[in-house]
């Protein structure tokens, strides 16, 4: 063997006898830096890292590239996994538990639990309690408890790993009267927070919390951090507001008592679609929990409390609805290699409130690929050591310890939440994700960006009750979960609805001048109307007036609402003022692509609006479609 190792050495030289690293020397971050600067320069910004650093919905800035430099001033650079404080990770590997909801009768349940065994599940989410609980899953409920014990005696034999899931009034039922036989994700401010009522006796709930600690060894309590998510919030304002939810819970308990109930808490989180972020969430988590335990003299415990992945629907939608196979993808990934214990990943078709066998097969199989063929539980902590992942774990942290001691200020999280305050944050929140969604700040495949034209849904979802509708409520303690693709979804919705009298709005594109500024255009163009339904033509390149002038002649007796005006800024003056005459014949609106600097002029001679990258997309179509189809 010794021979063998000392023959490989000829054709694997030490590195540090190779010339390949002195060709390929380390590049300092000042180098760096030097290097964008230069770029910054050649494209005219300011020479300054800010301009193409992100500044996130949490207020904290995450620059465009790390380097070696940057960890050495993280605190936590050093944890390892399975090591206190479990910044990288409770365990020593990477491997979660495959988890399917499954809703329905119970009758359809029992056929959906037989396809869950085959396909590889090691266990399942059930919903149970009040049919008119606002939606935190989607989906039937099973209603009474001889259902729930029935379909638990079948669990049972599967030996699958069980949860339920409802409204804090139901779960609190299931485990003040009777044998604890599953786990339960009770959050005890849950319907507090949809609904502005406790509906359950908290007092008593409080002076038995000992008790239920002592008698149950299955997890009974969960922070429901997910609904945070679907509220709109961004990673760390919904860890603060989370973590401070948990210490609520712990102030009631003595030390010991503590240690006996965290392996009984359940963390329940909603992964999203940006996925570095996603990933330090869930690894900002667990450094969280020993910042809050440590708080209450706990340090370096073994057993912490559960972290439950769920696939967010904040960002499906009904249109193109296989974009939320990726979204999903994205979300399972992020949580994954964020390290939590289990992950659900909801159906694609969740939105419309239903599953079918091929959407529950796709939700499952999205887990089984990442674990069996892409062997993502093979490394433990892969993000460990990632310059990027790492400060935005930071960052995270820092973030939302900051959001948690500002409701420490306030009286903690049961004061804070009765005084409305966590409620009126979540709703300021609320405003900034609802507009960056309508102004495509936020961009939402499919829906606000890039939308399928040939999506026409209106029959399949007159009958239909869509989840995630954002209502204002009447009590202004309860708060408002959503999706933000709702708003072009109803605006779609009625622009099919209001066509069936007048037929589709047609816009005609009218392209002319600088090919690669009118392709642009045009391309802009059909993607801004297409996200209210409207039809959008594009004739190809008409070059010159006669082109354009022998083109309107073709259009007499087809069917226009509007001509938009694709070129460059400096030819749309000259242009518009030789064939102005032309279009007057029409009596429609004519529009420009972009904003150029003689607007007043054009509007002087008759142009209508001016379609450009600073439009508010949701307020410009929702104007236009009045125009087109709710004005005589």
């Amino acid at each position: 063997m010794r021979k063998y190792l000392e023959d490989l050495k000829e054709y694997y030289p030490n590195p540090d006898e190779s010339l390949f690293l002195n060709e390929f020397p380390p590049t300092s971050k000042q180098e760096w830096l030097n290097e964008i600067y230069k770029q910054l320069e050649k494209s005219g910004k300011l020479k300054d890292i800010s301009v193409i650093s992100w500044k996130t919905l949490d207020d904290f800035v995450l620059n465009p590239f790390y380097t070696k430099e940057d960890l050495a001033l993280l605190e936590f650079i050093h944890d390892y996994p399975g090591v206190y404080p479990y910044t990288r990770g409770k365990k020593f590997s990477q491997t979660w538990d495959v988890l399917q909801y499954i809703q329905g009768t119970e009758e359809e349940i029992k056929i959906k639990l037989e396809q869950t065994t085959r396909r590889g599940a090691d266990g399942v989410i059930l919903p149970y309690g009040r049919k008119d609980f606002p939606y935190t899953f989607y989906g039937k409920s099973i209603t009474n408890i001889e259902s729930l014990n029935n379909l638990l005696d079948l669990i049972e034999k599967y030996q699958f790993k069980y949860y339920l899931i409802g409204s804090s009034e139901d779960l609190y039922q299931v485990f003040k009267n009777q044998t604890l036989r599953t786990s339960i994700l009770f959050d005890p401010f849950l319907d507090y927070l949809l609904t502005g009522d406790y509906t359950y006796d908290w007092d008593d709930f409080i002076k038995n919390l000992k008790n239920y600690s002592n008698n149950y060894s299955l997890p009974f309590l969960a922070i429901r951090g997910d609904v945070y998510h679907n509220a709109g919030l961004p990673p760390a304002m919904e860890l603060g507001i989370t973590m401070s939810a948990f210490a609520e819970i712990l102030t009631n308990l003595e030390s010991h008592e503590i240690l006996a109930i965290l392996p009984k808490i359940t963390f329940v989180q909603a992964s999203g679609s940006l996925y570095f972020l996603e990933i330090a969430k869930f690894r900002a988590t667990r450094r969280l929990i020993a910042m809050i335990l440590k708080g209450f003299s706990i340090e370096d415990y073994k057993e912490g409390p559960q972290q439950l992945a769920v696939s967010s629907l904040f960002h499906h939608s009904i249109y193109d609805i296989y974009n939320n196979m990726l979204r999903n993808t994205i979300s399972a990934m992020g949580a994954i290699v964020g390290g939590v214990d289990s992950l659900v990943v909801l159906p694609i078709s969740a939105v419309n409130n239903d599953d079918d066998e091929f959407t529950r097969r796709l939700a499952i199989n999205t887990q089984l690929i990442l674990k069996y063929e892409s062997h993502l539980d093979y490394v433990c902590d892969p993000a460990g050591g990632s310059y990027y992942i790492e400060n935005a774990t930071d960052k995270i942290v820092e973030k939302a310890w900051e959001v948690f001691l500002k409701i420490e200020d306030q009286g903690g999280f049961k004061k804070a939440l009765e005084d409305g305050y966590i409620q009126n944050q979540i709703k300021e929140m609320q405003k900034i994700r609802i507009n960056n969604a309508k102004s495509r700040k936020e961009f939402l495949l499919g829906v606000n960006q890039y939308p399928n034209p040939k999506d026409f849904l209106l029959e399949e979802y007159k009958t239909i009750n869509l989840i995630g509708e954002y209502e204002t409520k009447d009590n202004p303690k309860a708060i408002q979960i959503f999706r933000a693709p709702i708003f072009f979804e109803k605006l779609r919705l009625k622009t099919e609805e209001l066509s069936q009298k007048k037929g589709i709005p047609v816009i005609q594109l009218i392209p002319f001048g600088n090919l690669a500024m009118q392709r642009a255009r045009a391309s802009f163009i059909m993607n801004f109307f297409g996200c209210a339904g409207f039809k959008v033509e594009d004739p190809g390149d008409l070059k010159t007036k006669e082109g354009i002038l022998s083109f309107l002649q073709e259009l007499s007796n087809k069917k226009i609402d509007a001509f938009v005006l694709c070129s460059s800024d400096n030819e749309y003056l000259d242009m518009f003022k030789q064939i102005k005459d032309d279009f007057a014949k029409f009596n429609k609106p004519v529009l420009i692509a972009g904003l150029p600097e003689s607007k007043e002029d054009l509007q002087n001679l008759g142009i209508f609006d001016f379609i450009h990258i600073k439009s508010n997309l949701f307020e410009t179509l929702e104007r236009y479609q009045k125009l087109f189809l709710e004005t005589n």
